[in-house]
């Protein structure tokens, strides 16, 4: 008994002296209740050891794992086999390995809040800012969490034309340059988004047919937005260095390969009717001509997988950067609604890289809705009396996705921009479930409304940090349907 307990003491020794910790707490039970030892919210990481029956209680590393105290919810690790989910206060874990009784050391310190923004190796992470958010208290949250985790920042809806303008020439960017400064002043990069969008233009210009008025409206609005987030001045508190210059250009159902006065790539939208093909050229041409230091990017979504729409606007790119068009990147957007295979994902982002352009994910998010709550969801917005064509059932296509399914999908698209040299940032729609467009109950994020880590952090953690794998999740069709009716 003495030699045991002297053992164990050593043991203790070992993973104290090892570790950079303020707190350990030893187990040699399958419950380990860190209450009293582990703050809420606080980071921890644990190293295993096992006693070995054979060899009395030597003890040894069978290394380390992230995981993080948040009492009466569920435990979350970087590695779901390893770390189970846990009940209330105390961390349950299968502690039992053939009949080898296995210790958990919890060491408790701030080495595991590093960040997305600082685990990513080669590229920065971001995420699609909130336009509600504008009291900047860096005391609570989201702001605590925003300033920790990302590098850059994306406004969802403040920086796009409809939001900013209302009639020719007026502009209110009084609360689009509030989040700017905020940015900026803490370190966080601001990708612009977006300077054209067919879905969020201002009246005034979807009501323009003349196309030397349009013509006009288009090159006042390019020449105001990067005069007023320009870099090139001494207060760098507004600079924008980059910018979404047109999203969404590339039709659904591409029918031509061609360009020409009816170019059956390009979506059929106001600005195209109106202007021409050759808008996409005048615009990026414009654009460098007024700020030239600025990176300008084509955004789109759907281009991810092997399909039409991604050779469509491959294509589109391709003609542009041979007739010198400067165009530096091309952002996929990423709202993972169907199957996507990380080797196709790799290859459409190669091309680019051949053409001598950057890549960015831009738009991440992988819906996982659960099945009964989806559907209660949905039933509850019926009684509500909303119209079921104004339901927003975009997440519907995923409800056969399991979350492990949903992990790997973060991972794969945080590996593949970390393992691809044109691969500039990932950017995340949103930050937490509750403020996701798809829907809180689609689940399609990192965090939760109360801003707890979840697995699909974890995944894209692992993935940023280099230590990501590349595989492919099985959705199949059949547990949609039969999900659906049982």
């Amino acid at each position: 008994m003495f030699k045991t307990l002297l053992t164990q003491a050593a043991m203790l020794v070992i993973a104290l002296g090892s570790a950079n910790a303020n707190a350990t707490v030893v187990t040699h039970e399958v419950q380990a209740n860190v209450q009293n030892t582990i703050a809420l919210n606080q980071d921890a990481n644990y190293v295993r050891y096992i006693q070995g029956a054979k060899h009395g209680n030597v003890a040894f590393s069978l290394g380390n794992r992230q995981m993080v105290y948040k009492p009466n919810t569920n435990y979350y690790g970087a590695d779901s086999s390893v770390v189970e989910f846990g009940k209330k206060h105390c961390i349950w874990f299968a502690c039992w390995v053939g009949w080898h009784k296995v210790t958990y050391v919890f060491n408790v310190g701030p080495g595991y809040n590093m960040g997305l923004k600082n685990a990513a190796k080669n590229m920065k992470v971001g995420l699609a800012y909130n336009d509600k958010y504008n009291n900047f208290d860096l005391s609570k949250e989201p702001y605590k969490t925003i300033v920790r985790e990302f590098g850059t920042i994306t406004l969802e809806n403040g920086h796009k034309w409809g939001s900013l303008s209302s009639a020719p020439g007026v502009y209110d960017f009084t609360n689009a340059d509030k989040i700017t400064r905020f940015a900026n002043q803490n370190g966080i990069a601001v990708k612009g988004h977006t300077i054209f969008w067919h879905s969020q233009l201002p009246n005034y210009i979807n009501s323009t047919s003349d196309k030397t008025v349009l013509e006009g409206y288009i090159n006042q609005h390019v020449e105001t937005m990067f005069s007023h987030y320009r870099c090139d001045v001494a207060d760098q508190s507004l600079c924008i260095k980059d910018w979404d210059l047109i999203n969404e250009i590339i039709s659904d159902s591409p029918t031509a390969n061609a360009p020409g006065p009816s170019d059956g790539r390009l979506r059929d939208s106001h600005l195209y009717r109106v202007l021409g093909s050759d808008f996409v050229s005048k615009l990026f041409i414009k654009a460098r001509t007024i700020s030239p230091s600025t990176v300008l990017w084509i955004n789109d979504y759907g281009i991810e997988s092997a399909n039409k729409k991604a050779d469509a606007l491959y294509s589109v790119v391709k003609e542009q950067v041979e007739n010198n068009v400067p165009i530096d990147g091309v952002g996929f957007q990423s709202h993972v609604l169907a199957d996507v295979s990380p080797v196709e994902l790799m290859h459409n982002m190669d091309r680019y890289r051949a053409l001598g352009l950057q890549v960015n994910i831009s738009e991440l998010d992988v819906p996982a809705p659960p099945k009964v709550e989806y559907i209660k969801w949905i039933a509850g917005q019926i009684l509500d009396g909303v119209k079921i064509e104004d339901i927003n059932l975009i997440a519907i296509g995923a409800l056969g996705r399991s979350e492990q399914e949903q992990q790997i999908y973060f991972e794969n698209f945080a590996a593949a921009c970390e393992m691809m040299t044109n691969c500039s940032w990932v950017t995340q729609w949103g930050l937490s479930d509750n403020e996701s467009w798809m829907t809180p109950v689609a689940r399609a994020l990192t965090f939760k409304a109360d801003l707890a880590r979840k697995n699909t952090y974890f995944a894209m953690l692992k993935g940023l940090s280099g230590n990501g794998e590349l595989r492919q999740p099985i959705n199949d069709f059949f547990d949609f349907i039969f999900g659906f009716i049982f």
